[in-house]
């Protein structure tokens, strides 16, 4: 059953479990407990200060280490041998959102490199009965299926991948009918061909399984990013209803009483904050907020002993900024997501249509708008500037020429992003 505030007003006023207005936890969840690790990095194991996510494969590192910001999320690298005591993993310095990015890349790699196989394999059948009837093929033919074979090699030979090198190398060794003693065998080249079909439909078989891999590590990525957001709407929601204590027909109400229940709710709203370690919310959108509820939080007590007037305008200033802050950084989640849809395309040449460099356009546009009402009068900071400026790149991106428009979106949505 969904709380309701008029329904648990007795429970309560009982153990004050939840804001009876807002229906905001009163108690902020707890800050989950580090681990030191062992991981295997570029330069050589470290020991790391990590809290583990819901995927076993993905960690955020909760201090600064050589190489590692606060912040950062840690995650398997594959391509990496470590040890089950060192995992070998990537960092992603800039946190979540940019891992996000990094798994978007990787199963857009894994995608156009099923289609690439399928077609290799595809190719590879086309030789493989060329090479069944090599006696009885024309100098065009064979010229063509030495040209196949090349092609099959040139589009695999970049991959990394165990089977698909092993693949190529056979397209490779079977594109010339001739054998080490330089007899025309064509059927040893059949042989050939069919243990490359064999490792690139292995390869293909096993591609569901490394695909599923990344939803699962992009979905525990999605949950850190939830969490931050949840704690950020609710610190938000108790802002916007304690804000009512500063109106004019309010504010000479507010005695001392009243002022340090106000505190104790800002410390909790602080406390509430401190519980995320991913970036960039807490590296460097919410250590801002924390010091500006802090500075409430402290001008509020030394109301609570001066009752002076003036000391609780500027505690109210202070709230207005945090509440300001907190709702612009709301923007950055439909901003980041833009971004990694659009970094995607750019990354493997995909050129957009109109109708997807409209919905882009149009989409901007929404955020313009939010954007632009938190501009007003007493928050006309340079992050906002900053961020209303770069969408506004970001719109005009949209209606250019349709092969740069992707640099320049990309470009612009980057810059938009990194003030929040």
């Amino acid at each position: 059953m969904a709380y309701s505030p008029r329904a648990n007003w007795q429970e309560d006023i009982v153990n004050r479990s939840r804001n009876p207005i807002t229906g905001v936890a009163m108690t902020p969840p707890s800050k989950r407990q580090a681990i030191r690790q062992d991981f295997m990095l570029v330069r050589g194991v470290d020991v790391l200060s990590v809290v583990p996510t819901q995927h076993p494969g993905v960690w955020t590192c909760t201090e600064d280490a050589e190489g590692v910001p606060k912040g950062a999320m840690l995650v398997v690298d594959q391509r990496r041998k470590g040890a089950l005591s060192a995992p070998a993993v990537a960092v992603y310095e800039k946190g979540a959102f940019a891992l996000l990015r990094g798994l978007a890349y990787a199963e857009g790699y894994y995608h156009d490199k099923i289609e690439t196989v399928e077609m290799s394999i595809e190719s590879l059948g086309w030789a493989l009965t060329v090479s069944w009837e090599a006696d009885l093929a024309s100098p065009e033919e064979i010229e063509e299926y030495a040209a196949v074979l090349a092609h099959v090699y040139k589009e695999l030979a970049s991959y990394r991948d165990e089977k698909i090198a092993d693949a190529a190398w056979r397209a490779q060794w079977a594109s010339v009918f001739e054998d080490v003693l330089q007899r025309f065998n064509p059927m040893s080249r059949a042989a050939i061909i069919c243990a490359a079909i064999r490792r690139l439909e292995g390869w293909i078989n096993a591609a569901p399984f490394f695909v599923r891999g990344i939803d699962s590590r992009k979905m525990a990525v999605i949950a850190e990013i939830d969490d931050a957001e949840s704690q950020r709407l609710a610190v938000l929601t108790e802002l916007v209803e304690m804000a009512r204590w500063w109106n004019p027909e309010r504010i000479g109400r507010v005695d001392a009483e009243q002022a340090l229940k106000l505190a104790a709710r800002v410390d909790a709203c602080v406390e509430r904050l401190r519980t995320v370690d991913i970036a960039p919310y807490a590296t460097h959108s919410f250590p801002h907020t924390i010091g500006d509820l802090e500075a409430e939080a402290g001008l509020l007590r030394e109301f609570a002993g001066d009752r002076s007037r003036g000391t609780l305008e500027v505690a109210g200033k202070r709230h207005d900024i945090a509440q300001r802050a907190l709702t612009l950084l709301g923007y950055a989640v439909p901003i980041e997501q833009m971004l990694t849809t659009v970094a995607v395309m750019e990354r493997y040449g995909r050129t957009p249509s109109p109708e997807v460099l409209a919905s882009f356009e149009d989409a901007i546009n929404v955020l313009l708008d939010g954007v632009n009402t938190t501009l007003d009068e007493g928050f006309e900071r340079r992050v906002v500037e900053d961020t209303r400026r770069n969408l506004d790149l970001a719109r005009l991106a949209c209606g250019a020429n349709h092969e740069t428009a992707l640099l320049n979106l990309k470009t612009a949505l980057t810059n938009a992003a990194r003030p929040l």
